[in-house]
């Protein structure tokens, strides 16, 4: 058997389903996995009809000031439960991974609750994630907005538009945006000023994302009454409110209502494998820590190695190691502080920062 890609998602969707417990509700929350005319793909591994693993996969780009970073996400990995400890996961993940590589994506990036598989198959966590946790005493500290209501399709273009003004985000088209935001357990506020849009928030997505606002935009007020209002309709004790780095304003303000605030790391990331990625990664390295990067390809393992050169000397990267140096988690890099202490470089535009919304998460 051989994992591979599959138009036919009926029989992988229902093994999601089953594993992941998802109420019939998967192929409505992810519609650019399972819905025709999007990129989303589905690796699958089965003897004949039967599923015995599957994930599912997209090509994204991801946009920070001055950079793209084209990336491939992973997610909804799972296998039959009477098919467990054969390698059949492995099989899935590596044809996902070759897959993205073909696409043009440098790096591979997923969640997991519980790490362990993923970390021992060259996964680490990078970026930065900051969480804010909002309770009835935060809350009553919040500021309200004039007009606050539940957003209707109509508002998909204008809420696509105010998406678009996050300087780190994925690059995503205003279908994308519009099939997005009609997932099924999700509530999707929008913030109004003389008739117009001028924020929006969405709450909730599924069960990792419950009571959690996972995307938003808009100036600071209109968020904090957005925010508000989203607790308020939650029910729940405490909401929880992803940020990028970039989303610190808002951030400060809440942590000044009295929130407190978590920086954790974006994902689990992988360079893929081969000579694409490996160039693209050593271009990226240049432009924004200088030097010379020469890819090295490993005779023992296959594996590339970055030769990394700059006035003082050079270094020799791993893959785990020029992840740490790019995307450091929580905006932190060990590697990158011997590194610039072997080769004299200063990059100070390192590490990066991505962040990936939540309604782009598979």
């Amino acid at each position: 058997m051989n994992a591979q890609l599959k138009a036919d998602v009926s029989g992988p969707l229902a093994l999601m389903e089953t594993v992941f417990d998802a109420g019939g509700q998967l192929a409505a929350e992810y519609p650019l996995i399972f819905r025709p005319g999007f990129d989303g793909r589905l690796v699958v591994l089965e003897d004949g009809d039967d599923v015995h693993s599957s994930c599912a996969v997209i090509t994204r780009r991801v946009l920070l000031p001055g950079v793209e970073l084209p990336i491939g996400l992973i997610g909804s990995v799972a296998t039959k439960s009477t098919q467990r400890g054969r390698g059949h996961a492995s099989q899935v993940l590596s044809a996902a991974e070759r897959w993205l590589c073909e696409r043009g994506a440098a790096i591979a990036l997923l969640w997991a609750e519980d790490p362990r598989f993923y970390l021992a198959r060259g996964y680490r966590p990078i970026g930065s994630e900051v969480d804010a946790v909002l309770d009835p005493t935060v809350v009553s500290a919040l500021p309200c907005w004039g007009l606050v209501r539940a957003a209707t399709p109509a508002d998909a273009a204008a809420i696509h538009r105010l998406y678009s003004t996050h300087s780190s985000r994925v690059d995503r088209t205003a279908d994308e945006t519009a099939a997005l935001l009609r997932c099924p357990r999700m509530q999707v506020l929008v913030a109004e000023e003389a008739g117009t849009p001028v924020a929006y928030a969405c709450l909730g997505r599924g069960r990792d994302l419950e009571n959690v606002v996972h995307e938003w935009a808009g100036g600071t007020a209109a968020a904090l009454g957005l925010f508000k209002e989203a607790f308020a309709r939650s029910g729940a004790q405490q909401v929880v409110v992803m940020a990028p780095d970039d989303g610190l304003a808002v951030i400060d303000a809440l942590a000044t209502a009295g929130a407190a605030v978590h920086r954790g790391f974006l994902g689990l990331a992988k360079v893929l494998p081969g000579v694409g990625p490996a160039r693209l990664i050593a271009q990226l390295l240049v432009a924004r820590g200088g030097g010379q990067v020469d890819v090295e390809l490993s005779s023992r393992d296959g594996l590339s190695r970055w030769r990394w050169t700059g006035p003082r000397g050079a270094t020799l990267l791993d893959g785990a190691q020029v992840l740490d140096v790019l995307c450091g988690p929580r905006g932190v890099s060990e590697t990158l502080a011997a590194t610039r202490a072997a080769t004299g470089l200063v990059a100070t535009e390192l590490p990066l920062k991505p962040f990936v919304w939540g309604l782009d998460s598979i």
